[in-house]
C-alpha cells in the first residue's frame, strides 16, 4: 500500500512534468535528429574504412594512405561532431529535469523515472 503523501508528491511531480511537456518533446525531438546525424556519420565513416580495406586488399598501399588523410580523418571529425551534438542536446535535456525537480522542490532522482514514464505514456 502506498503512502497518500507520495501519492500528493507523485500528483505534484507529474503536474509539474506536465507543465514542461513542450520542452520536453523540443529537446526528445532534438535527440532524435542528433541521433540521426550520429548515424549518417558511422555510416559515412563505415564507406570511408570499407575504401581502405579494399585498397588494402588490392594492395593499393599509397591509396591507403591518400584515403587515411582525406575520407577517413574528415569522416571521423564529422563523427565527432555529431557525438558532441548529441551529448549538448543530453545536456539539455538533463537540465529540463533539473528544473521540473527544483519547481517540484524533490530530487532528479524522483523526477527521471517520472518523465520517463510520461514520455512513454505518450508513445504508446
Amino acid at each position: 500500500m502506498t503512502n497518500p503523501s507520495d501519492e500528493q508528491e507523485t500528483d505534484r511531480i507529474d503536474q509539474t512534468v506536465a507543465g514542461y511537456a513542450d520542452k520536453l518533446n523540443d529537446a526528445n525531438m532534438a535527440l532524435a535528429i542528433e541521433s540521426a546525424g550520429v548515424a549518417q556519420a558511422v555510416d559515412t565513416l563505415r564507406k570511408a574504412l570499407d575504401k581502405v580495406e579494399q585498397c588494402l586488399n588490392n594492395r593499393q598501399y599509397e591509396e591507403v594512405a591518400n584515403l587515411g588523410y582525406r575520407d577517413v580523418s574528415s569522416e571521423y571529425i564529422f563523427l565527432q561532431r555529431t557525438m558532441g551534438s548529441l551529448l549538448s542536446k543530453a545536456h539539455e535535456r538533463s537540465a529540463i529535469i533539473s528544473d521540473i525537480a527544483m519547481d517540484a522542490k524533490v530530487a532528479y532522482e524522483q523526477v527521471a523515472p517520472l518523465v520517463e514514464k510520461w514520455e512513454q505514456s505518450k508513445h504508446r
